[in-house]
């Protein structure tokens, strides 16, 4: 989607002069937050502008799909099916509240109690300390929210292939090419954590 710049500095105008409670437009929000889950984001989430944009794009997006009726991100749809259905920014917004960047109070519905219950469950600590790792390595954990998006997205797209495999005769070859592509992801994923975990190990032996 392209934005031109006078509407790039608009949307960083509204959140800087709002904080993380200023509205913004629905469509618009959800633009902001799909361009933080591509890497392409109008400002740096590393900065308290950044952050603030953030912010309020998911507080402006959740509470218009609560105003709709529609729970966002939809945590017991995303459970109970496996995942079917999850979108870039569903990723995206559940690993910014792990890793800092988002507040739980900033959705509505079920989806702020689950992220309180997994901020307090302490995410991710079988890697690291999501935390101490923004504060150390914090593009290279944008980094690797982006990734985790890419990641799960290619991996949902490659199990509804292989369970529609039997039943709609998709070729091998178009199965090979999108499992080829989500190992592709998750290696990249790897690759990331690792460089997050040396900085994080550099950054504690100065």
């Amino acid at each position: 989607m392209a934005r031109s710049a006078f509407f790039t500095m608009s949307l960083m105008a509204l959140a800087a002069c709002g904080g993380p409670n200023a509205d913004l437009p629905v469509e618009e929000a959800r633009g902001v937050l799909e361009d933080f889950a591509r890497g392409s984001a109008p400002a740096d989430a590393c900065t308290p502008e950044g952050r603030d944009l953030l912010r309020s794009a998911t507080r402006s997006y959740s509470r218009a799909m609560a105003e709709r009726g529609e729970p966002w991100p939809d945590i017991i749809k995303l459970s109970n099916d496996g995942g079917e259905g999850i979108t870039d920014i569903d990723v995206m917004v559940l690993a910014g509240v792990g890793a800092g960047f988002i507040e739980p109070s900033d959705l509505n519905g079920p989806a702020r109690q689950y992220t309180q219950l997994m901020t307090l469950g302490g995410y991710n600590t079988e890697l690291f300390n999501m935390q101490r790792a923004v504060r150390d390595a914090c593009h290279e954990v944008l980094a690797l929210q982006q990734a985790t998006a890419r990641y799960a997205i290619d991996f949902e797209r490659y199990e509804r292939a292989a369970q529609r495999a039997g039943e709609r005769g998709e070729s091998a070859s178009d199965l090979h090419r999108r499992q080829e592509r989500m190992l592709r992801a998750q290696r990249h994923l790897q690759r990331l954590a690792e460089a997050v975990q040396a900085k994080m190990e550099d950054s504690a032996e100065r």
